[in-house]
């Protein structure tokens, strides 16, 4: 069907442009035949003024009276010779012309002729084979069809080759018509999709309880981030192994047990980076305990510290009056403000609606891998959302949101190594 739409496009070019050639050609015969008359009506008018000259000069005696006459006389001969041989040549150039575009013009005809003929044939050729196509489509549905369960659809390389009649008929007989690979194959894609999505039910929304005390009667209770990592860690999301320690000296102490290098965090601080809370690549017990006594703080966390990260990713889910949970994944770090670079989901979510956003993202291709780097483990970046899920629908009563920013991943594993979680409390509960 390619080679015969690439013939008919050729002989319709063909044709085109033996159009342009007898157009062209009619056009030089008449500007040739214009340009001889034109001159040919020139030197007839340059004779008769030689004439006209002699024969003033005969008048003012310059040249004798009969020689005078005899010059009038073969200027008028010489000028209208002039006239009629310009005219039979004028009158033989039309005629020439005239036949020659007669000619071209039976010539066009014929080939146009012969052009709609074979196209008339190749399009009865590709419809008898659409036919057939169709008719053995249904045989073959009627056969292995039926035995599998299976589903029939009959592709056509080129939309045109895909008669309405025999998508008709296939529509008919349950068989879906795809008209063009391209078409087709961007429509078996999306099918496989909504497939995919279909397989597995969707979860109701996760909707918080209606708040029966009166809003100023609520206070959130933000904890420590050592109790929302512990937390998170029963619900399977992967922290620092570190320890809390009260004082500089037992973090000095703890150091020796954890192993190197460390990351020590100042307890009491909204905001620990700014406030200088925050030391990193601690590599002995010297350097912890110079650390934690640079601190003002009440407490210290000391941990492990992650190496080997990829990219930076943030978690978050936050209780939303009108609809519900909602889990929210991004850049994370210091580009969480700088990129704003996010996706959002309704809880509950599936592997694969995480992946679906993850790939939303415009730091996907750095997950991924970008031009040769190392990518991340995606499996564990999602496992790891999944469990901060799992916490959620734990604690989704009195919830207000969880927070871990960044998680740091590896092309190994995915570790929370900053987590927030505040919790909606009353003044007569106990915040415990």
């Amino acid at each position: 069907s390619i080679s015969a739409t690439r013939a008919e496009a050729e002989a319709r070019v063909a044709a085109a442009q033996a159009a342009l050639d007898a157009v062209k050609a009619k056009e030089e015969a008449a500007m040739q035949a214009a340009a001889q008359v034109v001159m040919a009506a020139k030197k007839a008018k340059e004779k008769a003024a030689a004439r006209e000259a002699q024969a003033e000069k005969a008048a003012k005696g310059e040249i004798a009276p009969q020689k005078a006459a005899q010059a009038a006389a073969q200027a008028a001969i010489a000028a209208k010779k002039a006239k009629e041989e310009a005219a039979a040549r004028a009158a033989t150039r039309a005629a020439q012309a005239a036949q020659k575009a007669k000619q071209d013009a039976a010539v066009e005809a014929t080939a146009q002729a012969a052009l709609e003929a074979q196209q008339t044939k190749e399009a009865a050729a590709s419809q008898a084979a659409a036919h057939a196509k169709a008719q053995a489509a249904v045989a073959a549905k009627k056969g292995t069809g039926v035995q599998t369960g299976g589903r029939l659809a009959l592709v056509s390389s080129l939309p045109e080759t895909m008669p309405e009649t025999v998508a008709q008929k296939l529509i008919a007989q349950g068989i879906v018509p795809l008209c063009g690979i391209e078409s087709a194959l961007k429509a078996i894609e999306i099918a496989a999709d909504i497939g995919q999505m279909q397989a597995v039910p969707p979860q109701p929304l996760l909707l918080p309880e209606p708040v029966q005390m009166p809003q100023e009667l609520r206070h959130g209770h933000i904890l420590n981030e050592h109790s929302a990592k512990a937390r998170l860690l029963a619900h399977g999301v992967p922290v620092p192994e570190g320890r809390f320690c009260a004082s500089a000296k037992l973090a000095a102490q703890a150091a020796k047990t954890l192993g190197f290098p460390l990351v020590l965090k100042g307890m009491g601080h909204a905001h620990k980076s700014e406030a200088g809370a925050v030391h990193l690549n601690l590599r002995s017990s010297q350097a912890v305990a110079q650390a934690a006594a640079d601190m003002d703080s009440n407490g210290y966390l000391l941990e492990q510290m992650v190496t080997g990260g990829v990219a930076e990713v943030l978690v978050a889910v936050l209780r939303d009056p009108a609809h519900g949970f909602v889990l929210t994944l991004g850049a994370g770090g210091v580009m969480t403000e700088i990129l704003a670079d996010v996706s959002t989901r309704l809880v509950p979510v599936t592997a694969q609606d995480v992946r679906a956003a993850l790939a939303e993202l415009r730091i996907y291709p750095v997950l991924c891998g970008y031009r040769g780097s190392l990518g991340v483990n995606i499996d564990a970046l999602i496992q790891a959302v999944l469990g901060v899920q799992s916490f959620v629908l734990e604690t989704a009563a009195f919830l207000e949101e969880v927070e871990i920013n960044p998680l740091i991943c590896t092309p190994d594993r995915a570790v929370a190594v900053d987590a927030l979680i505040t919790l909606g409390v009353s003044n007569d509960r106990d915040t415990n």
